[in-house]
């Protein structure tokens, strides 16, 4: 689906998922950062989520409405209000990190929007999908996603901006970044990132 910046997107139209393997979150620390496009009025309207119910047993990454974006671990939500879908495919640069020592943190186009000192990490992540959120009942994302990278890891600040910055300027992001961080190195695509 041409989308963002003239580059390609998946279009998830409510009725497909891509199953991902993210068993390794389990007791860990991670970094998701996703270029998002958000389409629909309505409640749960996830992109990335498990299939089970438990607290702390199922990574769910999304919009829970409208205006507000969640990353919670089936329980120990953390909310950051964001601007309202009205109509129009609102399109976003969405980080979420958790360290098991300092919490979790969401930073929706560059700036930090919610941050809280919950370290409880996950004890169970199965049937994580791209595309629905399918424990009770299923909730099908309906938008795009561009880009969604993941780090087995809890990335600096430095490490994060940087990643930010190399995703804003591939999709022609309008954003804001918290402050900016030179690269000094050979930072030409994503999977550069990927395998630092």
């Amino acid at each position: 689906n041409p989308a963002i910046g003239a580059r390609p997107s998946v279009r998830f139209d409510g009725q497909h998922a891509l199953e991902l393997d993210l068993g390794f979150a389990v007791g860990a620390d991670y970094t998701v950062l996703a270029v998002n496009g958000r389409d629909r009025v309505g409640f749960a309207n996830f992109w990335l989520a498990g299939d089970r119910v438990g607290i702390n047993e199922n990574l769910v990454l999304g919009y829970e409405r409208p205006d507000l974006l969640r990353q919670s671990h089936f329980g120990n939500d953390l909310d950051a209000v964001v601007e309202n879908y009205a109509g129009t495919e609102v399109w976003s640069l969405d980080t979420y990190t958790f360290d098991r020592v300092a919490g979790k943190d969401i930073y929706h186009n560059g700036v930090p929007s919610a941050t809280d000192n919950s370290t409880g990490a996950l004890i169970s992540n199965t049937g994580t999908t791209l595309g629905h959120f399918r424990a009770i009942p299923i909730y099908w994302f309906q938008g795009d996603l561009a880009e969604v990278i993941v780090f087995d890891r809890a990335l600096s600040a430095a490490e994060r901006l940087r990643v930010e910055t190399q995703l804003a300027g591939k999709y022609g992001f309008p954003v804001q970044l918290d402050s900016y961080v030179p690269c000094n190195g050979p930072w030409t695509d994503h999977a550069h990132y990927v395998r630092e």
